[in-house]
């Protein structure tokens, strides 16, 4: 717990030093920082998890970014997602918490519409656990580097943005050598600084 502490204080820490470095000049795209809430919805490509029942879930994250040079940004995303499944009567259940770090280009379409696009680095904790009525599984706890790729569009008005979102995320093997691969969609709401 210390680790994850760590990194999300890591995180704040680029996001807000990194609005700080620019000159007198004209605002960027999406503020000089900008912080939103996501609601996602993640789909796991491995066939593993489709086996049990876990192929998807929703996931709420936070994401938080700050301008380096006009409107190319440096920032994080932090997520928690929760999928459960039943296979053969036993209850199957994996949590994930992935950790992002992302350079992304904002695109002014118009004044109140934006386009970004950018990628990353990434780390994300996994815990599986399998309970029936006999037995209940221990947790199995792993963690995977990877990367992802995203898109999205965000409506402007005032100092908030709304805007939807899509990703694809790329990992190594984790739990029972089965990747955490998946593609997600959601819509975020954020404040512009």
């Amino acid at each position: 717990m210390k680790a994850f502490s760590r990194c999300i204080l890591i995180g704040l820490l680029i996001v807000s030093s990194v609005s700080w470095v620019h000159a007198e000049g004209k605002r960027p795209a999406l503020g000089w920082a900008n912080f939103a809430l996501k609601a996602d919805y993640v789909v796991f490509t491995s066939s593993f998890w489709k086996d049990n029942d876990l192929e998807n879930a929703p996931l709420i994250g936070l994401e938080g970014y700050g301008s380096v040079y006009r409107n190319l940004y440096l920032g994080g995303e932090i997520g928690f997602a929760q999928a459960s499944g039943t296979v053969l009567s036993v209850n199957t259940e994996l949590t994930l918490v992935p950790l992002e770090m992302n350079l992304k280009y904002v695109f002014n379409l118009s004044e109140n519409v934006k386009l970004d696009l950018g990628g990353g680095l990434s780390y994300t904790f996994a815990e599986g656990k399998v309970v029936s009525t006999l037995i209940t599984g221990e947790k199995q706890k792993d963690g995977a580097w990877g990367g992802q790729g995203f898109l999205n569009l965000n409506f402007t008005f005032n100092h908030f943005l709304i805007g939807a979102n899509i990703k694809y995320q790329a990992t190594g093997e984790i739990l029972n050598n089965a990747n955490l691969n998946n593609y997600r969609g959601g819509i975020q709401i954020g404040y512009m600084f």
